[in-house]
């Protein structure tokens, strides 16, 4: 939701509003009007709003923010087809709203998961190169190999106290197991495996656990599970379901809260510590209906770039933030 003010004859947006109580300058999280004699909201300090667009169509791909940057690495652009991944890396600065190629990977790499240990990224899985660990290094620009888990296509995955985490996804059958990586020995170690086989989902850390949402199951249904894995004791636990079974959504985390971007332009906001949803009233401006991509965090902005555009089923070079408040 965007609030527009007159500058100088110039309508500009506004990114904060703040007003004065006591002597105070304090910062507003919400503006409202009275319009025939009915108080309306025109503003809040959360909302989506469509910045600059990839340099290319993307789906399936990975991304993931350091320090400061979201980096977009691997996935279709054109058709889905063995041989045809796209090996370049995009990097988005917020600051200047602009993307940059970086080095391109040597892989080819889609469909799988990734997460962050030491400001490096590291993607498994994916249908170009299944079984080949790749770490990009974002302060060198250099690619690297790395001892893989058993990632498949999976998207459940994120790092935890140093270590990386990867859990489900389709190796020739869809499959529930629950692999932890250490960086510093370069193994895989297998723990207890998900309640349920799943593929295609979405997945956020919060509070020192993976909670992992929806995915498809062994006989092709797309689900609305929600799951926690929390390493301390290696168990999962059931959550309170998502409110809708989606394909391929995309989650974050931020303040302790974890936000569900699905189908149809639709935001779920899930609080783990007391297990119910919210769903937000906040859309896209741009109408896309967008599936099938990931996200990443900078400051209290979520980035979420290109996806399919369910509305026609192309390719999207999109990319929508939104401000958590």
């Amino acid at each position: 939701m965007s609030l527009n003010v007159n500058v100088s004859g110039a309508w500009k947006n506004a990114s904060a509003v703040h007003t004065r109580v006591n002597g105070t300058w304090r910062k507003v999280t919400q503006v409202w009007v009275r319009v025939n004699g009915s108080w309306k909201q025109v503003w809040s300090g959360s909302g989506f709003r469509v910045v600059a667009n990839l340099n290319g169509p993307r789906i399936w791909h990975y991304t993931e923010a350091v320090n400061g940057y979201v980096y977009v690495i691997g996935g279709y652009s054109s058709v889905i087809e063995p041989g045809k991944e796209n090996i370049t890396t995009e990097r988005y600065d917020p600051n200047t709203n602009t993307w940059a190629y970086m080095a391109n990977n040597p892989y080819r790499k889609v469909n799988g998961c990734s997460f962050v240990i030491d400001n490096k990224i590291y993607v498994q899985g994916g249908n170009g190169q299944y079984y080949q660990g790749v770490i990009y290094n974002p302060a060198t620009n250099t690619y690297g190999e790395y001892k893989q888990t058993r990632a498949g296509e999976s998207q459940f995955s994120g790092a935890i106290n140093g270590y990386g985490y990867t859990a489900g996804g389709l190796d020739g059958s869809i499959y529930n197991n629950t692999y932890q990586y250490n960086p510093t020995t370069n193994t895989s170690t297998l723990m207890a495996p998900m309640p349920t086989a799943l593929a295609y989902g979405a997945s956020a850390a919060v509070f020192n656990s993976l909670f992992t949402f929806g995915g498809m199951d062994i006989n092709g249904n797309w689900t609305n599970l929600v799951y926690q894995y929390t390493p301390s004791n290696n168990t999962w636990t059931q959550k309170a379901s998502a409110p809708s079974a989606d394909q391929r959504p995309c989650a974050w985390s931020f303040n302790n809260k974890i936000y569900l971007y699905r189908l149809w332009n639709q935001l779920d906001i899930f609080d783990p510590a007391t297990n119910t949803w919210v769903t937000s009233a906040d859309r896209s401006p741009s109408g896309q209906s967008i599936y099938s991509t990931k996200a990443a965090v900078v400051g209290n902005k979520a980035y979420i770039p290109g996806g399919v555009n369910a509305n026609n089923g192309s390719f999207s070079n999109q990319t929508l933030e939104y401000t958590m408040g």
